[in-house]
C-alpha cells in the first residue's frame, strides 16, 4: 500500500511524456474488440500478509483475473486485524476491515476471517477454493447488469486528472452508493515477521483507498484524481462500484492503469 509504511525508494512519481491523453473504457481494463453484455462480476477478497493461508487465495484471485479477463473485477482488501501478530501489512488500512465488518453485519455472518471472498456484494465464498470461487462467478456471470461508462481525462500541463462516471439511467438514483476504489498491481513485498516470515509476496489488485462519491440529481459525475507522490500511476488502477444500501453490486467498472506512459 502506498503509505508512509512503504519505503520511498519503492515508488516512482507520476510522470508521462504526453501533454493530454483521453482514455475511454467501457467496464473492462482497456479492452478492445467486442463489448461485454454485462458489467463484470465483482470479487472482493479480504486478506492479510500476516495470514499464512492468504497467499494461496491471492494467487487464485490473480489466476482467475487472468483467465476471466474483463468478465470479473477483482479487489484485494488487506485488513488490519492481523497486524498485531508481528508483521504490519503495508497494504492494510482500517477501511478495509470496516468494509468486511459491514458485510458481516448485513450478510449475518458469525465472524470475519481471512481469506474471505464476497462476490457481487452478497455471496460469501471460501477464497482458497477454486471450485467455490468459480461457482460464485458462474452464479452472477450471465445475470443482466447494465454497463458502467468510465473515462479518465489527463491534463499533464495542469497536472490534473478527472474521472468521469456515467451511471446507467436504468439504475435508480434512490438509495445507492458510489465508491471509487484505487488499487495496485505493485512491487513484491519481502515479509520478515509473522506467519509468512521469509516469503516474498506478490501484490495484485491490492486496494489502496476507498472514496465515497457525493450523489447528485444526475447520473453523471466528475471526480478529481489526486495521486500521492508515493503511488506509481503505471501500477495503479481505479474501480467504481455502484451498490445499494446493502452493498449489493448493481454495476461496476475499472480502468487500469491510470497512467498510459
Amino acid at each position: 500500500m502506498r503509505t508512509s509504511k512503504v519505503k520511498e525508494n519503492t515508488r516512482k512519481h507520476f510522470r508521462c511524456s504526453l501533454l493530454l491523453v483521453t482514455c475511454v473504457l467501457l467496464t473492462c481494463n482497456y479492452c478492445s474488440g467486442t463489448e461485454q453484455e454485462n458489467a463484470p462480476v465483482v470479487i472482493e477478497l479480504f486478506t492479510s500478509q500476516g495470514c499464512s493461508s492468504c497467499p494461496q487465495a491471492e494467487f487464485l484471485l490473480k489466476t482467475l483475473a487472468e483467465e476471466y479477463g474483463p468478465e470479473i473485477l477483482p479487489l484485494a482488501y488487506h485488513v488490519d486485524y492481523w497486524d498485531y501478530i508481528g508483521w504490519v501489512d503495508p497494504y492494510s488500512f482500517p477501511e478495509a476491515t470496516e468494509r468486511q465488518r459491514e458485510y458481516q453485519k448485513i450478510l449475518k455472518n458469525k465472524t470475519i476471517y481471512t481469506p474471505q471472498a464476497v462476490i457481487q456484494g452478497e455471496l460469501v465464498q471460501p477464497a482458497s477454493s477454486r471450485k467455490s470461487m468459480e461457482l460464485g462467478i458462474l452464479k452472477y456471470q450471465n445475470l443482466s447488469r447494465p454497463m458502467l461508462d468510465l473515462k479518465i481525462d489527463y491534463s499533464l500541463v495542469l497536472k490534473k486528472a478527472t474521472l468521469t462516471i456515467d451511471v446507467p439511467e436504468t439504475i435508480s438514483k434512490e438509495n445507492i452508493k458510489i465508491l471509487v476504489v484505487y488499487f495496485e498491481n505493485g512491487f513484491p513485498v519481502y515479509v520478515t515477521r509473522g506467519e509468512n516470515a521469509g516469503r516474498t509476496l506478490p501484490i495484485h489488485h491490492a486496494v489502496l483507498k476507498i472514496q465515497a462519491v457525493k450523489l447528485n440529481d444526475a447520473h453523471y459525475y466528475q471526480i478529481p484524481i489526486e495521486l500521492p507522490d508515493d503511488w506509481t500511476a503505471s501500477l495503479t488502477g481505479v474501480a467504481v462500484l455502484v451498490e445499494d444500501q446493502k452493498h449489493r453490486i448493481l454495476t461496476a467498472g475499472s480502468i487500469f492503469p491510470i497512467s498510459l506512459n
